[in-house]
């Protein structure tokens, strides 16, 4: 049956489109796009630790008040204070009941004397999940949102997770190992390796198409991957895992 195709819209036609209609038209071609399961769930997972690690307890020290009595106890307060101070006890008590930092730091915290010696091989590619502050878990879950979903349209669900996942695992033990013996205490954390390895794959299979450098500059994706590949190779930071985005792009290519 014959049928009606509408013309694009206006917006599309004209060559020179302003950077709001642009930033406006790419968020709805997301929106409108197939959802992207695996990375929803492995965004969800990174918050998720980094976020139960923010609130983990620390380990309580029994001092003096724990040994005499009423020492620690102080009258309650009445009225709004003492409701206050009440809810403020009660969500003490249940952030006493998360894991703490010491269950995170000895099972998402990979290093080289852990892998080594203590044999915690499962820290490889679960540091992948943990990250040290909040600019970079935010940095980290761009890169994993913007190319992730993309990515995973192409390979499908369950060859994306395969590709994403041992790709950070692979650049998590090329970091401890390159840390070796001289530094066998330092901890690898984050997702950067696998982040590396979606903007490589990308790069390669299309290296002309165009992205928003900071939602602001027009890159083509072989320039934006030359030159994360020579920061790593030329500009030495110490604190960077340059080995593990390496070898994460490594992985990806």
């Amino acid at each position: 049956r014959p049928f009606a195709v509408a013309p694009p819209p206006a917006s599309l036609q004209t060559p020179m489109v302003g950077l709001a209609q642009r930033l406006r038209l790419r968020w709805r071609l997301l929106l409108i796009r197939r959802p992207a399961s695996a990375t929803t769930g492995l965004i969800g997972a990174n918050v998720t630790v980094w976020g139960l690690y923010s609130l983990a307890p620390e380990p309580r020290r029994q001092g003096l008040g724990a040994w005499v009595p009423g020492w620690a106890k102080p009258t309650p307060a009445t009225g709004p204070a003492g409701a206050e101070a009440e809810l403020r006890e009660r969500c003490e008590l249940l952030r006493q009941r998360l894991p703490g930092t010491a269950f995170w730091e000895r099972h998402f915290c990979a290093s080289y004397a852990a892998v080594t010696q203590g044999l915690r091989l499962q820290t490889l590619p679960l540091c992948t999940f943990m990250h040290i502050d909040g600019y970079h878990l935010l940095f980290n879950m761009m890169t994993l949102f913007f190319f992730g979903r993309q990515l995973e349209h192409v390979l499908g669900l369950g060859r994306f997770l395969i590709f994403y996942l041992t790709s950070g695992t692979v650049a998590a033990a090329a970091q401890v190992g390159a840390l070796g013996r001289q530094e066998p205490f330092v901890k690898v954390i984050g997702a950067s390796g696998g982040a590396y390895a979606l903007v490589a794959h990308t790069t390669c299979f299309m290296p002309h198409q165009t992205v928003l450098l900071y939602m602001v500059i027009p890159v083509p994706m072989w320039l934006l991957m030359a030159g994360l590949l020579a920061a790593d190779m030329f500009w030495i930071r110490p604190g960077e895992a340059h080995q593990g985005h390496l070898a994460g792009a490594d992985c990806g290519a």
